[in-house]
């Protein structure tokens, strides 16, 4: 399997450590392919709140205002 792919499984499966040495082309990669997957992710947690706060923006609160 390529860094790159390794790294995005990496962050699916919860493994934070770049399993290559610094300074290298795999270690590039890897990095790369885990902050692709980082931000897919972010992207797509962001899109549900602003879908839920477009929906459901206004909700009353059931407690009485003074």
């Amino acid at each position: 399997m390529k860094p790159f792919n390794e790294g995005i499984k990496a962050f699916k499966e919860g493994r934070l450590g770049n399993p290559y040495k610094e300074n290298t082309k795999d270690y590039r990669d890897w990095e790369f392919g885990f902050n692709k997957a980082y931000f897919a992710n972010l992207e797509r947690i962001e899109s549900r709140g602003r879908s839920n706060q477009v929906q459901g923006s206004k909700k009353e609160s059931s407690y009485a205002t003074a």
